[in-house]
């Protein structure tokens, strides 16, 4: 149950961003996720379809509860917060390298007083 659990969350997180829910492949009795992790195991082969089935109900009554635009809104802010911190972590790159620039047209040439 904790890997099915895990899967719904994912998917449920991967919906509300914008993005396709990730398809289990079935085998045998088993459903997989592309990574080849098994999400869960149906009695044979030929009850996997009504698992899969029941599985994305899951995910259609979940779209439909109350609460669903509130955690869409709350994924979107997540989303702008890692742009905000990997914009971040760009600038702290880039800032080392613009002061390099700067002291290049302060002193164009050679300057004795500095390493440039």
């Amino acid at each position: 149950m904790d890997l099915v659990g895990r899967w719904l969350f994912g998917n449920i997180l991967l919906k509300t961003s914008g993005a396709e829910k990730e398809r289990l492949e079935g085998r045998g009795p088993d459903l997989i996720t592309p990574a080849g992790e098994v999400v869960a195991r149906a009695a044979d082969s030929a009850s996997r379809q009504a698992l899969q089935e029941y599985l994305d109900g899951i995910l259609e009554e979940a779209e439909q509860q109350p609460q669903w635009s509130e955690l869409e809104s709350a994924t979107a802010q997540l989303r702008d917060g890692e742009k905000q911190k990997k914009l971040k972590d760009i600038i702290d790159k880039i800032g080392p390298a613009l002061d390099g620039t700067e002291l290049m047209r302060a002193f164009p040439g050679q300057c004795h007083l500095c390493p440039v």
